[in-house]
């Protein structure tokens, strides 16, 4: 009988898995926390520019109301009279896409509206019922699928 230290003989493809799994367990992880973070970043960027959008909507409401002169034109394609998208754009800073949906007479306020920019939608929804400034926010991240397109 050998008396004494024995060592066991350890192959490199161990050695390799238990220094390899880890780091890749890792990356994997911080991979997701980062888009993650990316996406709520972003998502609360974008809903700042909603909420711009929404005041900037309020102001011209309320410089429209005294000519007695109209915003919302469910025939327009983004809702809205000829100009009144350029002066929303101006008023509020936000470069992405506006369509009004529908619109209070009555307080001279938006009751919804979309605001899209990159992969970002977000929908105003106003609450019936309750305070003229109260709604809802909906924030969405999409990405597109599929582009498809005809030439004839």
């Amino acid at each position: 009988m050998q008396q004494g230290t024995v060592f066991e003989r350890q192959s490199i493809t161990g050695k390799l898995r238990r220094i390899i799994i880890p780091v890749i367990i890792f990356l994997v992880i911080m991979g997701i926390f980062f888009v993650w973070a990316r996406i709520s970043t972003g998502s609360h960027n974008i809903l700042q520019e909603a909420r711009d959008v929404r005041v900037a909507f309020k102001l011209i409401g309320v410089e429209y109301s005294g000519d007695s002169t109209r915003i919302y034109d469910p025939l327009a394609e983004n809702g809205m009279v000829d100009g009144i998208a350029e002066k929303v754009e101006n008023l509020s800073y936000a470069d992405g896409t506006v369509k009004l949906l529908s619109w209070d007479t009555e307080s001279d306020m938006p009751l919804a509206f979309t605001y899209s920019k990159g992969v970002y939608i977000v929908e105003y929804k106003a609450i019936d019922g309750k305070d003229p400034g109260a709604g809802e926010w909906n924030v969405y991240y999409a990405f597109r699928v599929l582009n498809y397109s005809t030439d004839k």
